[in-house]
This record gives C-alpha cells, sequence and structure tokens, in this order.
C-alpha cells in the first residue's frame, strides 16, 4: 500500500463489482482489493503501518457480512473513512450501517460519478481531520514545553543567582563550583532552545518512546 496516490481498499465477493470500481477509480486513486470481509481484515492486519485511506465494503458476503467485517476493521483501525455500498436499500438496513460506524452508505446498483464524488467527497474530510488533530497535538506539546521551561527556569535563575555569592576556600572547591556553573550554564542554553522553538520534531528514544530534537 505504497503509493504517492491515495489507497482504497475495495472488499466484495462479486469479481463483476470490484473489476468495476477498480475500473472507476484506479486513474486517481490506487485500488486494491479483497473478495471476503476476512482477506480485507488479513490485509489490514499485515500492513498496520500502511492503512488505505478509505474502505468500500459490500455488506451482503459469505461468512463474514460487512457489518462483522466492519467491527473488525474498528479493533485495528477508528478512523477510516469507510463505505458500504450494498443492495440493501431499505432505511433501517441504512440507520444500521450508519450506527456500525460507516461514514456513508452508497445502494447498488450506483452512478460511477457518485461513487467518484463520496470518495473524493471522504478523503478530502479525512485529510482535514487528520491535519487539525496534527496542528491540535503540536500546539498541546508546545504548550506544554513552554510551561514546563518556565518552571524549570523560575528555579534556575535562583540558583545560578546564588552560585555567584559561593567562595571556595580551596583547588577542589574550585573544581565543583565549576562544574556546577558549566551544568546551570547547559540547563540555562536548553531552556532557551525549548522557548525558541518553532517545529516540533521527535527522534526516538528508548522502545516506543519519543524524544524532543532541540
Amino acid at each position: 500500500m505504497t503509493s504517492n496516490k491515495k489507497t482504497i481498499l475495495s472488499v466484495d465477493d462479486d469479481p463483476t463489482n470490484l473489476f468495476i470500481i477498480e475500473e472507476c477509480l484506479n486513474d486517481q486513486y490506487t485500488v486494491i482489493s479483497a473478495d471476503s470481509g476476512k482477506k480485507a481484515v488479513e490485509l489490514l492486519k499485515d500492513n498496520p503501518t500502511s492503512l488505505p485511506d478509505i474502505i468500500l465494503l459490500d455488506v451482503m458476503m459469505p461468512q463474514m457480512d460487512g457489518f462483522q467485517t466492519l467491527a473488525k476493521i474498528r479493533e485495528i483501525d477508528k478512523e477510516i473513512p469507510v463505505i458500504f455500498i450494498t443492495a440493501l436499500g431499505r432505511q433501517e438496513d441504512i440507520c444500521k450501517g450508519l450506527e456500525a460506524g460507516a461514514q456513508d452508505y452508497i445502494i447498488k446498483p450506483f452512478h460511477l460519478q457518485e461513487l467518484k464524488s463520496r470518495v473524493d467527497t471522504h478523503i478530502k474530510a479525512s485529510n482535514y481531520l487528520k491535519l487539525t488533530k496534527e496542528t491540535i497535538k503540536i500546539e498541546t506539546v508546545k504548550a506544554m514545553i513552554t510551561s514546563i521551561a518556565h518552571e524549570i527556569n523560575n528555579p534556575l535563575t535562583v540558583v545560578m543567582s546564588n552560585v555567584e555569592f559561593i567562595t571556595p576556600t580551596g583547588e577542589e572547591d574550585q573544581k565543583i563550583l565549576e562544574t556546577i556553573n558549566n551544568n546551570l550554564t547547559r540547563i540555562a542554553n536548553i531552556i532557551k532552545k525549548i522557548e525558541h522553538l518553532e517545529h516540533v520534531e521527535f527522534s526516538n528514544y528508548i522502545g516506543t518512546k519519543k524524544m524532543l530534537q532541540l
């Protein structure tokens, strides 16, 4: 699922429907297909870091229907937009699909342009949501960094101003005092970097932990 194009996962037990959807969308998107709910779920589990941008999901499939498949999908990822494509057009079926966690519901037979338009709309909405969440995350991190820098800076200023009044009584005391001053200066420089941080970037630290790049 690695491509510059956005990726669509099409799930349907009818190969004709899979072919039609791929032909309709492959000029703009990378379309991958699964002919059963089970295969779709396995595909997602095998590619946890490269999930599709949207899923087109049939409802009436043997062994694992669309509703059961969607429940499994939501265990893997709760945000991938899912559009049900099905011949079930009753109001209760539509409500059931939306309540199950689908973003939209297209009734067969459908117009190809309608399919394109709905896919485009949901991918744009998904991209906007991701961008908004990332912006909020960055702003939250920046606010937290500013608060931490402020809380450290106040006692640091007090310590640095008082160290100046310490008079070493010998060579060993002089070395200790120099070490203290050097480390206080180092902390002060780190605080300045944090206060003037414009871009939030992370690097790997230990295990799953991340470290802020200064």
